[in-house]
Formats: structure tokens, C-alpha cells, sequence
């Protein structure tokens, strides 16, 4: 299991609202498919937000996932 932390560009506030938050979710679940993990808990923070982590195979890769989520939410903020 892997708590991950992402803060937001110079702690802007602002960010969340519930299409991010749908995008969001989305995404998640992409990358959790894709690289084959599964997410208990997020946490959505006005400046930062956090999730939790747990491969679910010899192949599970959450850096590469951490990778895909930073990579495709930089785009709904």
C-alpha cells in the first residue's frame, strides 16, 4: 500500500468543484484499471489532495499510475 500526496501548483485554492471532482474520479479509476491497483480512500483537500494505494498483482505499478493521474488532472485544473 502507497498514501500518495499531491499538492497543487503554489497551494492555489479554488481548484475544487464537483467537475473536478468527477474528472477526478474518473481518472482514478482509469489509471487503477490500467495499472492494475485499487484506491480504498481519497482525500480531496482545498490545496492538496491524497489516496491510497494497493496493488492487486505481481504487475501492479502505482508509480506509472501516479504518473498517468498527475499527467491527465494537470489538464482539468
Amino acid at each position: 500500500m502507497v498514501f500518495w500526496t499531491y499538492t497543487i501548483e503554489n497551494r492555489e485554492t479554488g481548484w475544487m468543484h464537483e467537475s473536478f471532482h468527477r474528472k477526478f474520479r474518473e481518472i482514478l479509476l482509469h489509471a487503477a484499471i490500467r495499472y492494475r491497483f485499487v484506491v480504498p480512500a481519497y482525500c480531496l483537500m482545498p490545496d492538496h489532495l491524497h489516496w491510497l494505494g494497493m496493488g492487486i498483482s505481481h504487475r501492479s505499478d502505482q508509480l506509472l499510475g501516479s504518473r498517468f493521474l498527475r499527467k491527465h488532472l494537470a489538464d482539468t485544473l
